[in-house]
């Protein structure tokens, strides 16, 4: 449980920018990857073409209270488009702090506790020729620790898959920074959709 825990499973590590010796997740990690290069390229394009339509709607409009919306909705573009450029620093920065504290606690418990000597114990305590209260009970929370790796394993790998969608599409919500600060001054897709995967 502790090597799930502790990021020591490749498979279920955030860290897509490690380097691995398995074949299977470095082609996980190349897929990842790939999409998020097309996604950034797409957001770049669709980025220019919202510059294409503020600059129109700054060229034709009139009043002084649309050219002032318009000129804030410039700046928040400019924030936007900048975005999609550092977000992959950002990424990697973040995720790099996480792995560093991770292992700082990492750290502090394998030189307090060896989880895999207790749950060996368990193992040795329940088999048959131990007095019965004993074996059963060393039985029941053998298997109380079964259950709670394998839901370890499951909301690590639901967690993996969240952050790798998350990664992907980050350079998408970026394209709509400026629109969606005009109306109600909130990013409302980001919100949205961050909303929809944690349901």
């Amino acid at each position: 449980m502790e090597d799930i825990l502790f990021n020591k499973v490749p498979i279920l590590s955030v860290n897509f920018f490690k380097s691995t010796n398995s074949e299977v997740i470095t082609n996980i990690r190349g897929s990842i990857a790939t999409w998020y290069y097309a996604l950034r390229n797409i957001a770049i394009i669709l980025s220019l073409a919202v510059l294409i339509y503020i600059g129109i709607r700054m060229a034709i409009s009139t009043i002084s209270e649309d050219k002032a919306k318009y000129k804030k909705m410039l700046t928040d573009w400019v924030v936007g488009f900048i975005t999609i450029f550092l977000l992959h620093y950002i990424i990697v920065i973040t995720v790099n702090v996480n792995d560093l504290l991770v292992g700082m606690f990492a750290n502090s418990v394998n030189n307090s506790f060896d989880f895999g000597s207790f749950a060996g114990q368990l193992a040795l305590n329940g088999l048959p020729g131990q007095r019965w209260t004993v074996a059963l009970t060393c039985t029941i929370l053998y298997l109380f620790l079964v259950v709670m790796i394998f839901m370890f394993l499951i909301n690590y790998l639901k967690r993996m898959l969240t952050v790798a969608f998350l990664m992907i599409i980050a350079p998408i919500i970026t394209v709509t920074y400026s629109i969606d600060k005009v109306g109600d001054r909130k990013i409302t897709s980001a919100k949205y959709l961050a909303k929809r995967i944690y349901i």
